[in-house]
């Protein structure tokens, strides 16, 4: 199904079946778009977006399965879940990195260049935000800290670091309009 956005971007073209009876179906008829980086420069953003997602799941995961304070707080722990759908987005574009060959559809570079810097400034403000009520935890509740507290905060500072470097590299999945 294609979506509102993008569909002055196909023509409905009618064909004739065996039957006579007229089977409409969608032709893309818009701009074609390629990567603004080289072949491998694209390939390393790939292996960056790749290895960068997993860490981050991971540095997502291990916090909800260790016993820490730092969950029991609303201003820790609502952020860092809230980072559960950038982080999704994130992984889809390194999966569209390896799949994805130029040229593609509009629909496809909006995905790609445009899903991932938003998804990993979403995650930076988030995980940011979980990792600035570390130290109000601290100083709210108990200035004792539990082994889970650590990892929590180890795993939390992780994911804002992978989200900046992301964000970084947004240069490197840019796409452009073949021809220009």
């Amino acid at each position: 199904m294609i979506s509102k956005k993008y569909a002055s971007d196909y023509n409905i073209e009618y064909t004739e079946n065996s039957g006579g009876k007229m089977k409409a179906r969608a032709v893309y008829s818009g701009k074609y778009y390629t990567f603004a980086a080289s072949e491998s420069e694209v390939k390393k953003a790939a292996i960056i977006f790749s290895v960068l997602s997993t860490v981050s799941w991971l540095a997502f995961i291990v916090p909800l399965f260790v016993i820490s304070s730092a969950a029991h707080s609303w201003y820790i722990i609502l952020p860092h879940a809230c980072a559960f759908i950038p982080l999704i987005y994130i992984s889809v574009v390194a999966c569209d990195l390896w799949r994805v060959t130029p040229p593609f559809t509009r629909e496809k570079s909006d995905h790609i260049s445009f899903r991932a810097p938003k998804a990993a400034l979403f995650t930076i403000l988030f995980s940011g935000i979980a990792t600035a009520g570390f130290p109000l935890h601290l100083a709210i509740h108990n200035p004792l800290v539990f082994p889970g507290d650590l990892i929590f905060g180890l795993c939390e500072i992780t994911l804002l670091i992978n989200s900046i470097i992301l964000f970084r590299k947004k240069d490197l999945i840019a796409s452009k309009v073949i021809g220009s």
